[in-house]
């Protein structure tokens, strides 16, 4: 049955994944495939109701960290441009990073009391995410990666520990423990808009 509607596509706490593909599902067409069918016949599956008091809150903010190796160095800023594509290493090298500062965002939407979304600016190991559903009381929580500009990878601390791509200095900017914190201030976020403290919760800005 096709079924005619807006589509949107959501790219999670991603940082530590890849794909596990078959035979069936090798090649970007046919896993593109493979995946576009799973989503048609859960979308053919799903009963929508409509709520009887719309409501929608959102809170949104910028964290402050300082970096994990200096990019004062002129030399660390070529070896960024020789890493990575030159228009990305350009692109990401603010006047803040320069300063060996780095402010990510987060930005957390509460639908109808009910449905949490959060969006933070990188790629976050996917233990947030399931980390942040576990903890939150709203009745479905999904996480958003790569939100509100790109500040590269979040590692948990564990597998900064491990260390490997994701995990690493090149490739995570950010201060170790800088994941955990911005999940926290999601969490706080979700349960404010709830209604679940009985004072205010100071916010940045």
């Amino acid at each position: 049955m096709a079924i005619s509607t807006n589509c949107v596509f959501m790219q999670g706490a991603s940082g530590d994944l890849s794909t596990m593909s078959t035979e069936q599902t090798r090649g970007i067409e046919a896993f593109g495939k493979a995946m576009g069918t799973q989503v048609a016949e859960l979308a053919g599956s799903i009963e929508t109701k409509k709520s009887e008091r719309s409501r929608l809150s959102g809170m949104k903010e910028t964290l402050e960290f300082t970096t994990r190796m200096s990019f004062e160095n002129p030399l660390t800023q070529v070896m960024f441009s020789t890493a990575f594509f030159p228009e990305l290493a350009t692109a990401l090298m603010s006047e803040d990073l320069l300063k060996n500062t780095i402010r990510p965002r987060i930005t957390t939407i509460l639908i109808n009391q009910e449905l949490a979304l959060v969006g933070g600016s990188g790629e976050f190991f996917c233990e947030h995410g399931i980390r942040l559903k576990q903890r939150s009381r709203a009745a479905e929580t999904f996480f958003f990666g790569y939100c509100n500009g790109h500040h590269m990878y979040f590692p948990t601390i564990e597998g900064a520990a491990e260390g490997g791509y994701g995990a690493d200095p090149a490739v995570s900017w950010v201060s170790l423990g800088a994941g955990e914190e911005m999940m926290d201030r999601a969490l706080i976020d979700i349960y404010t808009m709830l209604g679940s403290f009985m004072f205010e919760v100071p916010t940045s800005q």
